[in-house]
């Protein structure tokens, strides 16, 4: 199959049935090393159809849908139609023009050209034109007094288009399209490096498809050319491009937020750096206990006060307790020789995790072999993680 450009053109307004017959045609029956190309702008011009091949060249159609009874007169100019009494361009001549146009364009470019030889300067490639008539049967056009308007080699008729879908054969298309070829020489094959700059040369500008009429601007002149102007615009179903911007502002609104709900954006927004951090699955949040009535922390403070006993003992408050009471727990860590004391005896009891408080509050617990283990003095000691996470510590990041 061909390469197509565009893809379809169901979708397009101002295509005809003969148009849609022959891109169809086209794409199905050539190879796929051709590039078929469908009103690709030329200078301002817009031909039906150019086809490029490695063994072909280029060759420009022109396609009609016209009925044999709608053609009043024809010559090798214009065409006068029944359906509007008005002048229309031969198509053949329409073809030339464009392939004139096109020619001039690809001239630009020293590697379409001939480099030594008899035809050095020349292009690269042959080329030719021609039209086609969908609608109408060859026998009924010889038979017509219209016959002489387009030259024998640089026509297909609905009888040719009928036969090359039944034989289905490339070969036998390819041959067909040499037919409109006016002086083939003996080239060699287009290279695929040439293939693709041709390609992308007629590819500039064609995503912006506008159609214009399909019989294009009428011209009372005996050598009327194609109007250069910009087409009506084609409905290529706006409402779908108009709806990018929101979804993209959308897309981006919740990619920020949930950049915002990621452990990472929290470690930034703290000022920690450690990547590290292995969130804890979430479990159901116990209510913060209170340390003076933990029993552990009871424990603890009668080892630091061995000579008092803890249950006789009133509580002691100060100034800063009493001004830190709206604060996460009101709690005053026992000096550094305490720590170390109580750290000692507790952990001969079996709680060999440490649970500590972060200067910024934060609740830590660290198990043997992390990074600041044996450098933590606990406030408090845990048997197991569950213990501890249960009681509101998570675990230390290193």
């Amino acid at each position: 199959m061909a390469l197509m450009s565009p893809d379809s053109i169901d979708h397009l307004d101002g295509t005809t049935a003969g148009e849609r017959r022959v891109f169809n045609f086209l794409r199905i029956h050539l190879p796929d090393n051709y590039y078929v190309f469908y009103d690709a702008p030329v200078q301002g011009r817009y031909p039906d159809f150019i086809v490029v091949g490695p063994d072909l060249g280029i060759v420009i159609l022109e396609v009609k849908d016209w009925q044999i009874e709608s053609i009043i007169s024809a010559d090798k100019d214009v065409f006068r139609l029944r359906t509007t009494g008005r002048k229309q361009t031969n198509p053949y001549k329409q073809a030339r023009g464009y392939m004139m146009a096109l020619l001039d364009t690809l001239n630009k470019y020293p590697q379409l050209k001939q480099e030594s030889g008899e035809y050095k300067g020349n292009p690269k490639f042959n080329y030719g034109y021609g039209a086609i008539l969908a609608n109408i049967s060859e026998q009924a056009w010889v038979n017509s007094d219209r016959r002489d308007s387009i030259p024998v080699p640089y026509r297909m008729f609905k009888s040719d288009l009928d036969l090359l879908e039944n034989k289905k054969n490339s070969h036998l298309l390819r041959n067909h399209l040499k037919r409109f070829i006016h002086a083939e020489k003996n080239f060699t094959n287009l290279s695929a490096l040439d293939l693709e700059l041709i390609a992308s040369i007629l590819s500039r500008g064609s995503d912006d498809r506008n159609r214009r009429p399909d019989e294009g601007p009428e011209d009372e002149s005996p050598n009327p050319v194609p109007h250069p102007g910009p087409k009506p615009p084609r409905s290529s179903i706006p409402e779908k491009k108009n709806r990018m911007p929101f979804i993209l502002s959308l897309l981006a609104l919740i990619s920020a937020y949930a950049f915002l709900q990621t452990d990472f954006f929290r470690q930034l927004s703290t000022g920690k750096k450690d990547s590290s951090y292995v969130p804890v699955p979430s479990v159901s949040e116990p209510p913060k206990q209170d340390f003076r009535t933990d029993p552990v922390n009871d424990e603890l403070k009668k080892l630091m006060n061995p000579t008092i006993p803890f249950a006789d003992m009133p509580m002691k408050t100060n100034n800063v307790q009493k001004e830190n009471t709206n604060r996460k727990h009101n709690y005053s860590p026992p000096t550094e020789d305490k720590r170390r004391a109580s750290a000692s005896a507790v952990s001969k009891e079996g709680l060999w995790i440490k649970g500590n408080i972060s200067k910024n509050g934060e609740y830590i617990y660290h198990m043997p072999g992390q990074r600041y283990y044996d450098k933590t003095i606990p406030e408090r000691w845990f048997k197991t993680e569950q213990e501890a996470i249960v009681a509101g510590y998570r675990k230390s990041k290193i």
